[in-house]
């Protein structure tokens, strides 16, 4: 049996925190990739994104990813999604994306973004992810802003906001 500390991932949503970066973090995200493809088998691609992502670095204990699927397939695996402890919320349906963050309020695990195979979207974050692995001045300039915004920003919705001038730069500068 595989022995998972509970400690690893986790944060109430909206919360503000940052944890030195975890080598347990790709193993959670490889874990959830292999539950969600049984799960969903829809589900052409699963990344893992976000600062859990990049090694060495900083980042919210929340394990952040991508999943590619044909669009016409988005409800089928929502629901398969539901049954898995994902929450689908309303107001977080875009064009091409719909996230979905699995686990309670008050400790969420995960954070799902089932995104349009082909699409513009699913390309950007992984250019983002992989610029940050590429570049350790890059990782060093983001946890510095990240851990800056985390004193001084007021809620999440601030500090996401406040990341985006750093996040259109390196996407300008790693077509």
């Amino acid at each position: 049996m595989d022995c998972v500390n509970e400690d690893v991932v986790g944060l109430a949503r909206g919360a503000l925190e940052l944890r030195d970066y975890d080598p347990e973090w790709p193993h959670r995200f490889e874990l959830e990739r292999s539950a969600l493809l049984t799960a969903a088998p829809q589900l052409l691609e699963v990344e893992h994104i976000g600062s859990t992502a990049i090694p060495g670095s900083a980042a919210k204990p929340v394990i952040d990813m991508q999943a590619s699927l044909h669009w016409p397939d988005r409800q089928q695996v929502i629901n398969r999604l539901i049954s898995r402890g994902y929450t689908f919320m309303p107001d977080r349906v875009y064009v091409d994306r719909i996230f979905l963050p699995r686990g309670p309020e008050t400790r969420r695990t995960h954070h799902l973004s089932l995104i349009a195979r082909g699409s513009d979207e699913w390309r950007v974050r992984l250019r983002f992810r992989d610029a940050l692995r590429a570049d350790p001045r890059l990782r060093q300039e983001y946890e510095h802003l990240k851990r800056t915004l985390v004193r001084e920003a007021h809620d999440r919705s601030a500090y996401t906001a406040a990341k985006a001038a750093f996040v259109a730069q390196v996407l300008a500068e790693h077509p």
